[in-house]
Formats: structure tokens, sequence, C-alpha cells
């Protein structure tokens, strides 16, 4: 006795299944090596942001020291401060408790302070302020620490971080060092 199936048009559960499957899998595989090959990609943009923002607080910091000097030799070229700050004149460099760093100028208006940003400041967690009297400006964020020395030359050490692809961290520490001499 033979029987006769009558002619089907697609597919049996089973094929679909089977199918199914196989391009699940297919995804999982091509997505992983998506990631993998994307994370190089992410780690770099990353480093440039925390480069980026190390070089903000540095130019900031030496611009505001800078500007205390009348009359600088760069490599071999004479260069003139601004001359509003040659005028008011570095009165000195302190600091409190090694947290912050205080710019004093002969006019007391034109004082500048570094420190990090606090809860009470409503300007988010890791930043570096700039303030010059009631007005304060973010100069970099992602700042883990900061450290600052006063002694024959100001030194000052800011450490940046960023949480990283998958949890690995990407840290920079900046070390500037300002001889007192030329201040």
């Amino acid at each position: 006795m033979s029987h006769n199936r009558p002619n089907r048009n697609g597919f049996t559960l089973i094929e679909a299944a089977v199918v199914s499957v196989l391009l699940s899998l297919l995804v999982v595989l091509l997505s992983t090596a998506w990631v993998g090959l994307g994370q190089p990609s992410v780690d770099a943009m990353e480093r440039c942001r925390l480069l980026q923002e190390a070089q903000m607080a540095t130019l900031s910091l030496a611009e505001d020291l800078r500007g205390s000097v009348p009359t600088k030799i760069v490599t071999g070229v004479t260069f003139d401060p601004p001359e509003d700050t040659v005028a008011g004149g570095l009165a000195g460099v302190t600091t409190t408790d090694g947290s912050d760093l205080t710019i004093g100028f002969a006019d007391s208006a034109k004082n500048v302070t570094y420190r990090m940003s606090t809860p009470t400041d409503n300007l988010g967690d890791n930043r570096l302020l700039r303030i010059n009297g009631t007005n304060k400006f973010v100069v970099a964020k992602d700042l883990e620490a900061m450290n600052v020395t006063v002694g024959a030359d100001v030194t000052i050490d800011l450490t940046f971080s960023l949480p990283g692809y998958r949890g690995n961290p990407v840290k920079t520490v900046y070390r500037l060092v300002f001889k007192q001499t030329l201040l």
C-alpha cells in the first residue's frame, strides 16, 4: 500500500526551529566579534578625551601663572603677557591643604583659585574649577585628584580618570612644575 503525500509548499516545524537556532548562533558570534573590533576605537576615543581634559587644565593653570611674569624668554623668543596681568603683578601662590591653589595678584580682584568641585557647587563631581570672585568655571572634567605643593617650586599633580571600556579604567597623571624664580 502506498501513501501518496500531497505536495506541500513551506517548511516543517523542525526545519524552521533548526534555522532559527542557527541564525541566533550566528547573531551571537557576529555581535561578539563586532564588540571586540570596536573596543580599541572606544579606548582610543576615551584616551583622547582624557588627554584633551588634561591639556585644558594645564593650559588654564599655565596661562594664569604665566600672566604674572612681566617678560619671559620662551625658546629664544621674548613674549609679553596681557597688560592687565602685568599691571596686577603676582603677589603670591598659596594652598590651604594641598588640594587647592590660589594665585594672588597685587589687585586682589584678579585673584584666582583652582580646586575640585564639591556637591554644593552644583556643577557635577570630579571637576576642576577656576574661581575668580563669584565666577566659577569648569576647566576640566574627570579629575580624580589634585595635589598642590608650594615651596621653592609650585608643583601641581592632576590625576584624571575615566571608568573605561568594560571596567578597565583609563588614568593619567599630569605634573606641572612652575619655578618660583620665574613667578
